[in-house]
């Protein structure tokens, strides 16, 4: 009985590397909550900056923050891992360490799912801000404001929703079950852009989800290159269509058959009579209808290479029925009409004619750029050569009016040494004739 009272109705977890800047409000933010029945589980993932001793100063002062530091890291996708083993609440919350929360957002989500304990997730509203805090519109967010307030809908809708447009949930909006998490499993360590979304995939699977559409999160975004996580990069664009691969390939096998016909009944329907096949006709069908969708654009190659890879697994084991065969001409031969899609070639961009074809379109609209560029270069030339010419003008104009004022003001001084003359030559005549008498 000790044990359940003393027990945390929730565990808040961080794991924060290097961010001395912010740390000290994202905690403050978890500190000031109105529900106060939590711990703080704080992983500092060998920072080496301030942040460890702005984590410390705060352990120190309240018991609820149970902090671990690491000397070297582990990598922040294996912190969330690390975290999430430690937490003892019924409920988990993520939070990073640049971002911070409304007072009321840990009430709210638990009110949430005490009410409603179908429900394996929560997220919310999110407000997006910069790096002083200050609220970003939807365009300084690059979107990212309308696609973090996505509204409710439907278990099927959201999972829909998931596979064609990415995550629409801010991970450090979440609060989940601990027995969800427990069921479908803990964060990928291996995973570094998609860790959250496969875990929401892995929740989606198995259990709907409800959004609080009000921003209780404040959401810190650094548009340049490298200032999140998920801020555009070459690097971070290889990396997630990589990882889509493999969350898309665990993911797919795990959905249930009903509920991916939900999620995706037009497409099955323009196809199949879906209730009139086997669980592994379903199972079949599934594939070969991602093999088709088109509207997704984020994973669309991924997409399509877990389909082709399912499909290729179900025809090299002989496992296709004698109906789906007729209907699709899924055979050895079938097959190779199926992966002809570009997943990761141009195909067009291999033939020496094509290639080269696009060299020269290239370097004519390169051409066309420089002979634009000196349409302007030769604007500039002739706004400056009248500018000279103006000049030039002005210079002549001021030299003649220096001459003309130089040759007053010599004749301005003979004047005034007449006009002295003058004045004083009646004094001058009054002294000689007194002298001479």
């Amino acid at each position: 009985m000790d044990n359940q009272r003393n027990q945390p109705k929730v565990s808040v977890l961080m794991a924060v590397k290097n961010s001395e800047k912010f740390v000290g409000q994202t905690i403050q933010s978890v500190l000031d909550q109105t529900f106060t029945n939590f711990e703080f589980i704080i992983l500092d993932d060998g920072s080496t900056d301030a942040s460890t001793q702005i984590i410390k100063q705060y352990a120190e002062a309240d018991s609820r923050i149970k902090a671990f530091y690491l000397t070297s890291s582990i990598g922040i996708p294996c912190g969330f891992k690390y975290t999430v083993e430690k937490g003892m609440g019924e409920y988990l919350a993520r939070i990073d360490g640049d971002d911070f929360w409304e007072p009321s957002k840990l009430a709210k989500q638990v009110a949430l799912l005490d009410e409603k304990p179908e429900i394996g997730a929560s997220s919310t509203f999110v407000t997006v801000v910069d790096e002083q805090g200050e609220p970003l519109d939807n365009q300084a967010s690059q979107g990212r404001l309308a696609h973090f307030n996505a509204q409710n809908r439907s278990h099927e809708e959201w999972l829909r929703t998931f596979v064609l447009e990415g995550s629409r949930s801010a991970h450090p909006s979440m609060m989940v079950r601990k027995s969800v998490v427990d069921t479908v499993g803990n964060y990928n360590p291996l995973l570094w852009q998609l860790n959250d979304f496969d875990l929401w995939l892995r929740i989606l699977a198995k259990y709907p989800i409800e959004i609080i559409e009000e921003p209780l999160l404040n959401y810190r975004w650094f548009p340049e290159e490298g200032g999140n996580v998920s801020s555009y990069s070459e690097a971070v664009m290889h990396r997630t269509m990589f990882e889509a691969s493999i969350v898309f390939d665990d993911y797919f096998e795990k959905v249930p058959n009903a509920l991916f016909y939900l999620a995706f009944k037009q497409e099955i329907d323009a196809e199949f009579s879906f209730s009139d096949y086997t669980e592994d006709e379903k199972t079949l069908i599934k594939y070969l209808i991602l093999r088709t969708i088109q509207s997704v654009s984020w994973s669309q190659d991924a997409i399509h290479l877990i389909a082709l890879k399912q499909l290729g697994n179900v025809i090299k084991h002989h496992q296709v029925s004698e109906r789906l065969l007729k209907q699709v001409n899924l055979t050895p031969i079938g097959f190779i009409h199926y992966d002809d899609f570009p997943i990761f070639y141009n195909g067009a961009e291999v033939s020496p004619t094509a290639a080269t074809q696009n060299h020269l379109n290239d370097l004519h609209d390169y051409s066309e750029s420089l002979l634009n560029l000196s349409k302007v270069y030769e604007s500039k030339i002739e706004y400056l050569e009248k500018t000279l010419q103006e000049t030039q003008n002005l210079m002549k104009l001021y030299k003649e009016q220096k001459e003309y004022y130089e040759a007053q003001m010599v004749e301005k001084e003979a004047l005034e040494k007449e006009l002295e003359a003058y004045h004083t030559r009646p004094i001058r005549e009054m002294i000689r004739k007194m002298w001479e008498k």
